[in-house]
């Protein structure tokens, strides 16, 4: 047997292991651009010092002070904020840059929250796209999730999801 014949048997295995792992759950579907990170109906992550039990809705922003779409929707998601505050609900805002850089964009873009939470890699690891949005009820289980640039029809979704009362 001749060293090429070699090379694309071991190029044919390492296809065959990929493709296996991939379709055993090691990597997940392909989603589109605005699909949703969470399902509705499934447990959301837990977050340091928020117990989803203290409000009717909790409204977890997942933003980046780097991100064009964080930065253009901040009039929006003060809106939100506002909203969600006549509601009872609350917004908690989460990102993976260091706590410091968190505050002080949400505090520079004149955003009320709850709270802010610093995350790491392993928690909330669905959110892969800045901004994403999730509605988690009472119960921690989540109502709506949202990622990626708002349409219009998106926002009066996540509107509707903020003052709907769940049980």
């Amino acid at each position: 047997m001749g060293s090429q014949m070699i090379d694309r048997i071991i190029n044919l295995l390492l296809l065959a292991a990929v493709a296996y792992i991939m379709s055993a759950g090691g990597a997940s579907s392909p989603r589109g651009p605005n699909d949703p990170d969470y399902i509705v109906g499934e447990i959301a992550p837990s977050l340091s010092g928020v117990d989803y039990r203290d409000s009717d809705r909790t409204i977890v922003l997942y933003l980046r002070s780097t991100c064009r779409y964080c930065v253009e929707s901040m009039p929006w998601f003060e809106k939100l904020s506002q909203q969600a505050q006549t509601t009872g609900a609350r917004v908690v805002v989460i990102s993976r840059q260091e706590q410091e850089v968190l505050e002080r964009f949400v505090t520079d873009s004149d955003l009320s929250v709850f709270t802010t939470v610093s995350v790491g890699l392993d928690a909330w690891p669905k959110l892969t796209n800045t901004p994403g949005i999730v509605v988690v009820g009472r119960d921690g289980t989540v109502r709506g999730s949202w990622r990626g640039r708002l349409s219009d029809e998106s926002q009066r979704e996540i509107i509707r999801a903020v003052i709907e009362t769940h049980p």
